[in-house]
């Protein structure tokens, strides 16, 4: 899909983060404990099936593996999936951070900000969800900003602005502006 291309090749001039193209083989599922892998992608049970995810879909998903730029460690990643059904260009984000210490999940933080700013900024509609009983997901998402529109039994869906995000506590936090 050409629209969503201008996402699948995005580049951030963050100096703290980069994104570097996930690939298949990079075992994604085997960085997490299962029960936190199930969190983010409920139905998966293995690297295999994660992969497979990504390939199956890549019309519109793209993922991308968080690193620190100066290192180039990784230690998160992040999916974005095209929502074909939105009737505006939308993407919803999606991922999670492997490294268990503070400093790494404020980097995965950053990374995320970076990355909705940077889909805002191409023109898209920002979306993401959760499962509702995922506590520390739901916070996270109020705390960047996100706002919540929808709710069923199991998930809780959410929209972001640029106003939200610029307003948001983690925003001021990282970038100051």
């Amino acid at each position: 899909m050409a629209v969503f291309d201008t996402v699948r090749y995005i580049d951030s001039d963050d100096a703290v983060v980069a994104f570097v193209p996930w690939q298949p083989g990079l075992h994604l599922y085997s960085k997490f404990a299962p029960e936190r892998f199930r969190q983010i992608i409920p139905w998966c049970k293995s690297d295999e099936e994660f992969d497979g995810f990504i390939e199956q879909y890549s019309d519109i998903l793209s993922c991308w593996i968080v690193t620190e730029r100066a290192t180039g460690r990784p230690f998160g990643f992040i999916y974005c999936e095209l929502e074909p059904q939105a009737c505006q260009p939308t993407v919803s984000l999606h991922g999670g951070c492997w490294e268990q210490s503070l400093g790494f999940a404020k980097l995965v933080l950053r990374g995320y900000i970076t990355f909705i700013e940077m889909a805002l900024n191409q023109g898209y509609h920002v979306w993401t969800e959760t499962n509702k009983h995922n506590l520390a997901a739901v916070r996270l998402a109020r705390a960047m900003g996100y706002v919540k529109y929808c709710e069923t039994s199991e998930r809780i869906y959410f929209w972001i602005n640029r106003q939200r995000l610029y307003g948001s506590k983690y925003y001021t936090l990282f970038f100051n502006r």
